[in-house]
């Protein structure tokens, strides 16, 4: 579910030209979450 919520985020993030968009603020934090667990 994580990864599935990583993936979405990129997708959007690539997807969408608005800055701010671009990067998704919780991708770092949920990769640590989900390399850690």
């Amino acid at each position: 579910m994580l990864r599935l919520t990583l993936l979405l985020c990129a997708v959007v993030g690539s997807f969408a030209q608005v800055p701010g968009l671009g990067k998704c603020p919780a991708v770092e934090t949920v990769a640590d979450f989900d390399v850690q667990k």
